[in-house]
């Protein structure tokens, strides 16, 4: 097998001729111009010389070893009598595949540390992307320097047609560095290869990926399926770009499959040799420059998406079922196994976005026959997203049925389940209001409403007042409604539960709360509230819901200066419904409503109302 080296000198910017090139090291002793350095031997002796070819470049082509690592030399004189510049880099290790001298570059596979797993996977496919089973399938494992790990045969496992997994457990004294894996198997009674790149590291090392194995494999596989037809996309006969030096040509997509195999054709006859294939980048490299006027075409077959769209599309799936309620910190690695289908829903749908956006530009919208086929194919992408979208919907919504963390189910109260603790919108509170927003010349007109100063006990009826400052008022639960949502902050009179104080305490929302059906609760010193049987009031010592409530418990009342316990005398259902409110009061949880001790309720739970 041979490969090709090639090295430019620039001067401003522009490719330059120079007096001499050769292979040697800076070594007086004369060394070599390119070493094996896995055998330990010069393959290419001091001092060769270079000449120069096509556009001011220098080559040169020797004969690699499959799997050989070499450290290459030149020695650059400028001008004539000039002292020599060198350049040293390693070239290599390089494997033929696919039963003929195209060489392949590399993929990653992931980083995996000393005393561990490295799960690797293989997927084999006709060109048409259809999965096919291999036979004779086994993995060779290299290290950096070209030598085989193993001399036994690893057999990988089969999980489905065409899908390959092979566990290595890595030693735990395994030498750390960049390590290339082998799969080799027949398909069609034609010897295949495929190259893949990993990363050994130490035991503790904190830089090692787990994309590769365990769970987050089975997701990125199960999203793959999803998206199959997206994954297995051929290419037949596109014309590369070329690059500068007429050697490498570049294609439209990278992430080539490797298992279809690439077709090369050099002015339209296929290349059996002499070229290197980069399926990640989608590039061909020629060991020698060709002419300008040449050109080059390929056949390829490739993933619309890689593997760290595929992961990112799957992290951002499980942070978006984390925000449904309850709220939770799940990752791929511990989601549970209820929400696997709402995460991949999720992450499909994302991919389909992303493909749809890409198809409306010009050269993907080729890869379905052109601007016209595209819209077509966008038409069916968008019926298909929406589906995955619907079905995502549904199974995140059930998400807030639970099952909860036991410690909720310790601190939150029996009645905070589902439902709807509400009051009548004629209400009345006793409430200090504060123009939070700058309104209508930084007052609201308020008509027919009560209000009462803190200190003075003077007590205005039916007339007009100005709402500014820190007005005392008494206001319907309505009225408030539209206060908090017009940009006031309002504090509602309340009990202490440290002292039995009457203080005022912030409201932090209020809401309308549906249609229910009308009781009214009235006491043995005058006072009554209607509200929805679901209401909480502290009766008895205790809050306990309205339909729960006898005749002849002890409820606590307010005449807005002090509070006493009154005797509940009748409760009586009205056959109308109304749509009542509610308002959750934070610092003490509870008020009074129409001078009755209650309960206050807590926004978070109608987010989960049905």
């Amino acid at each position: 097998m041979e490969h090709t080296i090639t090295i430019t000198f620039d001067q401003n910017d522009m490719p330059t001729g120079v007096f001499q090139v050769r292979l040697a090291n800076a070594d007086p002793s004369g060394d070599f111009g390119v070493w094996d350095l896995t055998s330990g031997e010069a393959t290419v002796p001091w001092g060769t010389v270079v000449t120069e070819g096509p556009s001011e470049t220098y080559s040169y082509t020797f004969t690699v070893e499959n799997g050989h690592i070499y450290d290459v030399s030149w020695e650059i004189t400028v001008d004539e009598g000039e002292d020599p510049v060198y350049r040293t880099y390693q070239v290599g290790p390089f494997f033929s595949v696919n039963n003929n001298d195209v060489r392949a570059v590399s993929t990653f596979s992931g980083n995996f540390t000393q005393s561990s797993f490295a799960t690797l996977m293989l997927k084999v496919t006709d060109f048409a992307g259809n999965p096919v089973d291999a036979e004779n399938i086994y993995i060779e494992i290299y290290d950096s320097l070209g030598v085989l790990v193993s001399l036994t045969q690893n057999i990988p496992e089969r999980v489905d047609i065409g899908f390959y997994v092979y566990d290595w457990v890595i030693p735990e004294d395994q030498t750390e560095g960049d390590y290339r894996v082998i799969w080799r198997y027949v398909v069609d009674d034609i010897d295949k290869a495929e190259i893949q790149n990993i990363v050994i590291s130490e035991k503790n090392a904190d830089t090692a990926t787990v994309w590769y194995s365990g769970r987050e494999l089975e997701f990125r596989l199960a999203l793959e399926h999803h998206l199959s037809c997206s994954q297995a996309i051929p290419i037949y006969y596109e014309q590369a770009k070329t690059s500068r030096d007429n050697q490498t040509y570049s294609f439209t997509f990278p992430d080539w499959n490797q298992s279809p195999g690439v077709n090369v054709y050099r002015n339209d006859v296929i290349v059996n040799s002499g070229v290197e294939v980069d399926y990640f980048r989608g590039s061909v490299t020629f060991d020698n420059p060709l002419l300008p006027q040449e050109t080059v075409h390929a056949d390829y077959n490739f993933r619309w998406f890689d593997d760290d769209k595929l992961i990112r599309f799957l992290l951002n799936a499980v942070q978006t079922v984390n925000i449904y309620p309850p709220h939770s910190d799940f990752t791929l690695r511990d989601v549970p196994d209820r929400y696997t289908p709402a995460v991949l829903y999720g992450a499909a749908k994302d991919a389909l976005r992303q493909l749809m956006m890409c198809i409306n530009f010009q050269e993907p919208a080729q890869v379905f026959g052109g601007p016209e086929n595209a819209q077509k194919a966008f038409a069916n992408f968008e019926t298909l997203k929406q589906n995955y979208e619907k079905d995502w919907e549904k199974l995140c919504e059930q998400k807030k049925y639970g099952p909860y963390p036991r410690s909720l189910m310790i601190v939150t109260p029996e009645y905070t389940l589902p439902g709807g603790r509400c009051l009548h919108p004629d209400t009345e509170l006793l409430v200090i209001v504060t123009n939070r927003l700058m309104k209508i010349n930084n007052y609201i007109n308020y008509t027919n409403v009560y209000t009462k100063e803190i200190n003075g006990g003077n007590i205005y009826k039916n007339s007009t007042q100005m709402i500014s400052g820190n007005d005392v008022i008494t206001c319907t639960i309505k009225e408030i409604y539209k206060l908090f949502n017009n940009g006031f902050d309002i504090e509602v009179l309340s009990q202490s539960d440290l002292y039995g104080n009457l203080i005022f305490s912030p409201i932090e929302y209020i809401w309308e709360s549906g249609i229910k059906t009308i009781y009214n609760l009235k006491t043995s010193n005058g006072y009554n509230v209607q509200a929805s049987d679901e209401h909480l009031f502290y009766v008895n010592g205790k809050y306990i819901p309205l339909r729960d409530i006898k005749i002849g418990d002890k409820i606590v009342t307010c005449d807005n200066h002090s509070w006493e316990y009154s005797i509940v005398q009748s409760i009586n259902q009205y056959k109308r419904k109304i749509n009542m409110y509610d308002l959750e009061v934070f610092g003490t949880a509870n008020l009074f409503a129409n001078g009755i001790k209650c309960h206050n309720s807590r926004w978070f739970r109608y987010l989960f109302k049905g």
